[in-house]
């Protein structure tokens, strides 16, 4: 129950700080017991994992890197019984996909390269045992769609485009398997948002165009399904402002500081509701206000 509610607040509420000590709670509670039964091992392992995403939240990477690497240690050292659990494998996959965006985000890019690779095979494992298990599909369109963005910010797009092509198969699947899975869609709303970046990588504008306008129309459903929840809103203010530098590398100003103006609207929204995370409020924030009046307002022209 308590790893349940981290992950609402995490997730939904944005609320990494509450979601963190609950996790940790988690933790403290499974670890005398955390090798008497695979359900229990899988538990003490997530919670180690969730108190490392929300120190990603935060964009402290330095902290979640030790928690994703302790999580990955304990399984690794579990009997092989428990190792071959389908829910200890289930995790393997999403705790390599987090230390890889972890070593991303520390410039360790071989490391980053090697996880995700890791991450891939294990989720691909997951699902040969058992391909009719829409978690084990979900999972490896994660692990797809987190290793094209380590190739695209490295320059290997063949691989990136491969990644997040596959991912885009595996997560449109999912959707239409069952159009109510809002899970699936936000799945489908963050593959779109690269695959967008790839387009624009491409210099291909009008699928651009065409992708982004489906991306929206997804995130305002989420939102609207949400009941503007935070977690909804700060993930479509991100697909935002993404979209707005890849009009602005296109050469659409228009189109640029629509995207900048929303994300801004929405970043007031978040801060009315009392959920702005502190990160965006001295980063995304102060950058797109930055961005709006020099470029939308002057006509200047400045790196983004």
């Amino acid at each position: 129950l308590w790893l349940e509610k981290a992950h609402v607040d995490l997730y939904n509420n944005t609320q990494a700080a509450r979601g963190r000590q609950l996790a940790r709670q988690a933790e403290e509670l499974t670890r005398p017991i955390a090798r008497t039964s695979p359900e229990l091992a899988r538990l003490h392992a997530v919670a180690l994992q969730t108190q490392g995403d929300s120190h990603g939240w935060d964009d402290d990477y330095g902290k979640a890197l030790p928690l994703l690497l302790k999580a990955s240690a304990f399984v690794d050292a579990l009997p092989p019984a428990y190792r071959s659990d389908l829910g200890i494998l289930g995790i393997r996959g999403p705790i390599f996909r987090m230390t890889a965006e972890a070593q991303h985000r520390l410039k360790q890019t071989e490391a980053a390269r090697l996880s995700n690779e890791a991450a891939i095979a294990a989720s691909r494992a997951v699902r040969a045992a058992d391909p009719s298990d829409p978690g084990a599909t979900r999972k490896l369109a994660q692990s797809l769609w987190y290793a094209a963005v380590v190739h695209r910010t490295n320059y290997r797009d063949p691989q990136a485009r491969a990644a997040i092509d596959e991912a885009l198969a595996l997560s449109r699947s999912l959707v239409q398997r069952d159009l109510s899975d809002l899970g699936s869609a936000r799945l489908l709303a963050l593959v779109l948002e690269v695959k967008a970046q790839t387009l624009a990588d491409a210099g291909r504008k009008a699928e651009v165009i065409a992708t982004t306008e489906e991306l929206l129309a997804l995130h305002e459903t989420l939102v609207k399904a949400g009941g503007n929840t935070p977690g909804a809103l700060r993930s479509m203010t991100a697909a935002l402002r993404t979209r707005g530098g890849d009009f602005y590398g296109l050469g659409d100003i228009p189109n640029a500081c629509r995207m900048w103006r929303l994300a801004v609207r929405n970043y007031e929204l978040l801060d009315g509701q009392d959920a702005l995370p502190e990160f965006d409020r001295k980063n995304g924030w102060p950058e797109l206000t930055r961005l709006i009046d020099e470029v939308c307002v002057r006509g200047l022209r400045p790196e983004v």
